[in-house]
């Protein structure tokens, strides 16, 4: 198994979106959260399982999965970019998901100090296909 680190994800996420340039309209270009968000969670993904593949058809995983945002908000936090923009990117990717839930900084905070008390270190060797209930961290 291929460990894939934080600025290796992050790395690849860049020259996908590269690709958006060489593209005809319509195009999108990727803000600094987007690229952050897509860095960790392809991190996570590539650990460990959260959601079942109906529901990431569905919609973000992230959005309705605690410990999967936990594990992206301690992700963002490690890494320094969980800042007021970044905030204010996840509620509104969120908000766009799943109508129906309110999502705020306290909400936010509050995620990631639960998953602060529980988050493990999965190991090398951890199968990625298994869903997971608890809260993970890259090294």
């Amino acid at each position: 198994m291929v460990k894939i680190t934080f600025k290796a994800t992050l790395a690849v996420a860049a020259a996908f979106s590269m690709m958006a340039v060489i593209c005809e309209e319509p195009y999108h270009i990727y803000s600094h959260e987007e690229y952050a968000v897509i860095a960790c969670t392809g991190a996570i993904v590539a650990t460990t399982t959260f959601c079942g593949k109906k529901a990431k058809i569905l919609g973000q995983c992230y959005c309705a999965n605690v410990p999967e945002l936990g594990s992206l908000l301690a992700c963002l936090h490690d890494n320094d970019y969980y800042t007021s923009k970044m905030v204010r990117y996840l509620e509104n990717e969120c908000a766009i998901s799943y109508p129906n839930t309110t999502l705020d900084t306290d909400f936010f905070d509050k995620v990631y100090q639960n998953a602060s008390q529980y988050i493990i270190t999965p190991p090398s060797d951890m199968n990625a296909t298994l869903i997971s209930y608890t809260p993970i961290t890259m090294e």
